[in-house]
This record gives C-alpha cells, sequence and structure tokens, in this order.
C-alpha cells in the first residue's frame, strides 16, 4: 500500500522547492530556474494588483534580487511558490504606496512653491509702493 506520508513528501520535493534548496546553497542557475518557472505567473498576478507593466516588472527583478542577496539568512520556506507570490504582493502595494506619497509631497511642494512664489510678489510689489511714496 503506498499512501501519501511525510517521509515520501521530504523526499519527492516539487521544483520550485528544489531550486529553494539549490539557491539556498547558493545556486544561481538555480535563481534562473526559479524565474523562469513563475515570470508568467507573477507578472499576470501583478498586473492583476497594480495595471502597470514597468512597475510590475521592476518589482519582480527587485524580488529575485532580494532572494539572492539574502539566501544567507538561510530562511526556511514551506510554500516557496505561495512565499514568492506574496512577496511580490508586498512589494507592489509598498511601491503603489510610495508613488501616492510621492505625488502628495509633489503636489504639496507645488502648492507651496505657488504660495511663495506670490507671497514674495505681494512682498515685491508693497516694497515698489513704499519706495514710489518715499520718493514722492
Amino acid at each position: 500500500m503506498t499512501g501519501f506520508n511525510e517521509n515520501n513528501r521530504s523526499n519527492n520535493k516539487t521544483e520550485e522547492e528544489e531550486y529553494w534548496v539549490r539557491i539556498m546553497a547558493g545556486d544561481k542557475s538555480a535563481l534562473e530556474g526559479l524565474f523562469s518557472l513563475f515570470a508568467y505567473e507573477l507578472m499576470a498576478f501583478g498586473l492583476s494588483i497594480k495595471p502597470d507593466r514597468d512597475l510590475v516588472k521592476d518589482c519582480i527583478q527587485d524580488l529575485f534580487i532580494d532572494i539572492w542577496k539574502y539566501r544567507d539568512n538561510k530562511r526556511e520556506v514551506n510554500h516557496v511558490k505561495m512565499y514568492i507570490f506574496r512577496s511580490l504582493s508586498n512589494k507592489v502595494r509598498k511601491e503603489i504606496n510610495r508613488t501616492i506619497k510621492r505625488k502628495q509631497e509633489e503636489q504639496l511642494i507645488g502648492f507651496d512653491a505657488l504660495y511663495t512664489q506670490g507671497h514674495d510678489d505681494q512682498v515685491d510689489e508693497e516694497f515698489f509702493i513704499e519706495e514710489k511714496t518715499a520718493l514722492g
């Protein structure tokens, strides 16, 4: 009788689990393999969160750079696919929030510049009136 049990599970790792173990061991070709395995799905998933191809592409690249950069942490991941997709979701949402914050700051700076510019013009006009009055 051959049933599923934990011993069979540990001996029969999925492709992404094999890639993950190899990445943690420093195998750069495994990173490329993992990327190839999920690239299309990650793009579709990222675009479902934010329909901005460039933003999603950058987030996917950053995700795989981070996986490689932090591989020495030897993080144990039970569900590689879930981990990667959750990480991408977090990266896309963080980038959306950064973009919103940046736009708000730009609007505030633009408003301040207009206010300051108008204020400076008012000061210049007051100065001109004072000078004109003083001259006579």
